[in-house]
C-alpha cells in the first residue's frame, strides 16, 4: 500500500525550470518504501514538509551543498497530529528502520529527517 502521493514531494519552489515537480520529479523507490513502513507502524497520517528540492530551491534555504534532497532520497517529516508525543514515536519508528542511513534529529523544530543514502548510519541534530 503507499500512503503518499508524488505530488506531496515536489520542489517548494516557484521556478518554472524547477526539476522537482513533476512529471521529471524522481524519487528514491527505497525511500518511498521505507516511508510507507514507517508510516504503518506508525499508525497515523504522516505530512511531508520536505521533500525533493532543486538545487536553486535548495540554496535559497540554505541546505547543505550536497543535501540528499536534492538526489530525491530524503525528506523531512512531522506526525499530522503535531503533538509532540507523536513526534516521539515518529523518531523511535524511523530509529528502528533498517533502511534509513541519515537520521536527523529535527524534534525541537517539529520534524525529523530521513533518508537513504549509501553507506552507513549518521545521526545530527538540528
Amino acid at each position: 500500500m503507499s500512503y503518499f502521493k508524488l505530488r506531496e514531494f515536489e520542489c517548494k519552489c516557484n521556478s518554472k525550470d524547477c526539476t522537482g515537480k513533476q512529471p521529471r520529479l524522481r524519487m528514491s523507490q527505497t525511500l518511498l518504501e521505507a516511508l510507507n513502513r514507517i508510516r504503518e507502524e506508525l499508525g497515523q497520517p504522516i505530512v511531508i514538509t520536505s521533500g525533493f528540492r532543486c538545487k536553486n530551491h535548495n540554496r535559497a534555504i540554505g541546505g547543505a551543498l550536497n543535501s540528499r534532497h536534492m538526489a530525491g532520497d530524503a525528506v523531512d517529516i512531522r506526525p499530522a497530529s503535531g503533538s509532540a508525543e507523536d513526534l516521539e514515536e515518529l523518531w523511535k519508528v524511523c530509529e528502528r528502520e533498517a533502511a534509513v542511513v541519515g537520521l536527523g534529529d529535527g524534534r525541537r523544530k517539529g520534524f525529523v529527517h530521513i533518508d537513504c543514502r549509501p553507506g552507513t548510519r549518521k545521526v545530527w541534530q538540528y
